[in-house]
């Protein structure tokens, strides 16, 4: 055990600038745990082995227990956000799926453009993997424009972000880092609510015109698909 919690899910996965061949693992990594008891479980077979073992701080850390617990507490925050984002841009990119191949069909113009509005407005919310920054999900608004609504993409590359710049020592979260991971925590909110919203009238409308052309329609997305990935 490296004694951190598993590698998060990413949209990529890179070196630091100074790796070294076949000794730095490709980020993004799981936080450290804190210092504490804990119980490893082997199972092979059927027969499970379980131990204790007891992690202590590096002797040589400058931070106080305070410090390391703050930090601790932050990194899991980010974590886990950091996967409920994960979780909802697959749930999105399940529906947006359903979509394209509808649009592959050749539908009449009606549901054509229906379908493509629908798609839209979920890209919207789900944002791209892409963007061309560390663990994806970035990108930066447009200049002299108002910055777009958040998308679960963008929210979990800043959260991975900011997880790695944690990543470095033993240190308790200062203003700014604090002032980040909370703002991430909000776009988040945002993120899951606008897609909570899109499952309503916006849904119902849709599913009103794929009636229409005798298609399945597509249950509650937010319940199903979201339940699903978790």
């Amino acid at each position: 055990w490296n004694l951190r919690y598993d590698n998060p899910k990413a949209f990529s996965h890179s070196y630091e600038i100074n790796a070294n061949p076949g000794e730095t693992p490709a980020g993004p990594e799981g936080p450290l745990v804190a210092p504490g008891t804990y119980t490893i479980r082997l199972t092979v077979d059927g027969r499970s082995m379980s131990q204790t073992v007891l992690v202590k701080n590096d002797p040589r850390s400058p931070a106080s227990s305070s410090d390391i617990k703050s930090q601790a507490d932050m990194q899991s925050s980010l974590y886990f956000g950091a996967r409920e984002a994960w979780d909802g841009f697959q749930a999105v990119a399940k529906v947006r799926s359903i979509l394209a191949d509808i649009l592959t069909t050749e539908p009449a113009a009606e549901l054509a453009d229906a379908t493509s509005n629908f798609d839209a407005k979920l890209a919207l919310i789900g944002g791209s993997g892409g963007g061309g920054r560390r663990f994806g999900g970035g990108g930066f608004p447009p200049a002299g424009g108002a910055p777009p609504a958040p998308t679960f993409a963008g929210v979990m590359g800043s959260m991975m972000r900011y997880l790695g710049s944690m990543d470095t020592g033993d240190m308790a979260p200062n203003e700014v880092m604090v002032k980040n991971a909370k703002a991430a925590g909000v776009d988040l909110k945002t993120a899951a609510a606008n897609w909570k919203l899109i499952n309503g009238k916006e849904l119902a409308a849709y599913n009103v015109v794929l009636a229409k052309y005798k298609i399945k329609p597509i249950r509650s997305a937010f319940q199903d698909a979201l339940t699903a990935s978790k």
